[in-house]
């Protein structure tokens, strides 16, 4: 899987999915392996994993797979009919990233949109 860690990763992922214009969702999978019982129950986020699916219709019908580890922050709406027309990606001063199904990943747009907000974003072409 490509890993995104620079701005030249952003450019090629964005080059490469065509920013997953006409994309649909086709799956989503959350693994959550950072629960543990101790004194009351706790959650490490470091131990999450989210994998979402896309099918492109503007590569060819190519699907994209996703893959985000360490989740600070998500939510993927249901966009069963709804098709992505532009995605966006950032890093954080922190080094988390930042992807939604939106034009930007600016904060004060996110609530409308799917976005995550991970401490990696790797992808592939399936």
């Amino acid at each position: 899987m490509n890993l995104i860690r620079t701005q030249g990763d952003i450019r090629r992922f964005l080059d490469q999915v065509n920013s997953l214009h006409d994309g649909y969702l086709l799956s989503a999978q959350f693994e959550n392996s950072g629960i543990s019982r101790g004194n009351g129950l706790t959650l490490d986020p470091s131990k999450t994993v989210l994998r979402l699916r896309y099918l492109v219709t503007s590569i060819c019908d190519a699907v994209v797979e996703i893959e985000f580890e360490g989740m600070r922050e998500w939510q993927i709406r249901e966009a069963q009919w709804n098709e992505i027309l532009d995605s966006a990606v950032s890093i954080l001063d922190d080094g988390f990233v930042v992807w939604t199904d939106d034009e930007s990943t600016d904060p004060k747009i996110r609530s409308g949109c799917s976005y995550v907000i991970a401490r990696t974003m790797k992808w592939k072409i399936l």
